[in-house]
């Protein structure tokens, strides 16, 4: 669901219908005196956010709208470039200045972006009654401008591309059955395949590749690797039965995405 700006004070009850700043005890009402006190200040703190703007400078929570249409925001401006994210958390404070707490990606040049006509919502926190002490935060989402890439902008430092292009390369790709504890049952697309670099040799690759279809990129996965989606099962029993190699089954941290991770087969040693 796409985030609409926060323009009455009923939006800012809903989206704090939980909020221990408004709610005295479990299931009691939201104390609406406080909520329309804190929408005053809300209007107050991004009317000063917006008054800061600058036509060709980017902003802190400003949207980056990608040719794929996914969005991103700037959380880190420097002079020559920007930072993007895909998430994390942005304070709106008392003076319309923005902070941002979490992940960093690499972005981009701000000479490679240019502003457009549109706006975004961008969800942000404030604090209750205009005063920050712990567990003051009260929840809405603010107007705030949308830039774009320029033609053949360099967009390699903004990952979430890269993402949905092999989301959607494994989307195309059969769907193997598996079956819980309690005995239901549930499919998944293939796993994608991460070959370590010092795993097999320049030939042996060559040797997969040709035997097997895959095309594989290089890419990293904890260390240099090599990088291919596989489409049918028949693939992953091919690359299973290489015995210079060893396939193991992985799950990547952040998304629980089922992988295969391939590593160097480790000779044995003769016991004595």
């Amino acid at each position: 669901m796409t985030n609409q700006v926060t323009t009455t004070v009923e939006q800012l009850a809903e989206i704090n219908k939980y909020n221990n700043n408004y709610v005295a005890y479990y299931n009691a009402p939201l104390n609406m005196k406080k909520v329309e006190r804190d929408f005053e200040l809300l209007q107050e703190f991004s009317k000063a956010h917006k008054s800061r703007n600058s036509a060709n400078q980017p902003r802190l929570g400003d949207c980056l709208l990608l040719p794929d249409g996914q969005k991103v925001y700037f959380c880190h401006v420097w002079d020559d470039h920007v930072q993007t994210c895909g998430g994390g958390s942005y304070h709106l404070s008392n003076g319309g200045g923005m902070d941002f707490s979490g992940g960093l990606d690499d972005g981009l040049k701000i000479s490679e972006i240019e502003l457009t006509n549109e706006f975004d919502a961008l969800p942000i926190w404030f604090s209750h009654e205009g005063r920050l002490r712990a567990h003051c935060a009260i929840h809405a989402n603010i107007e705030v401008r949308v830039w774009k890439p320029k033609q053949g902008a360099d967009l390699s430092g903004v990952p979430q591309i890269e993402r949905l292009r092999k989301q959607k390369l494994k989307e195309q790709s059969e769907k193997q059955m598996f079956v819980t504890g309690n005995g239901v049952e549930y499919f998944e697309y293939l796993p994608s395949v991460y070959i370590n670099e010092n795993a097999i040799t320049t030939d042996q690759l060559k040797t997969i590749e040709k035997e097997t279809g895959l095309t594989f990129e290089k890419a990293m996965y904890y260390n240099p690797c090599y990088w291919v989606q596989p489409m049918t099962l028949k693939q992953i029993e091919k690359l299973k039965s290489y015995d210079f190699m060893k396939v193991e089954e992985d799950r990547v941290f952040t998304t629980h995405e089922s992988i295969l991770v391939v590593r160097k087969k480790e000779k044995a040693q003769n016991k004595r």
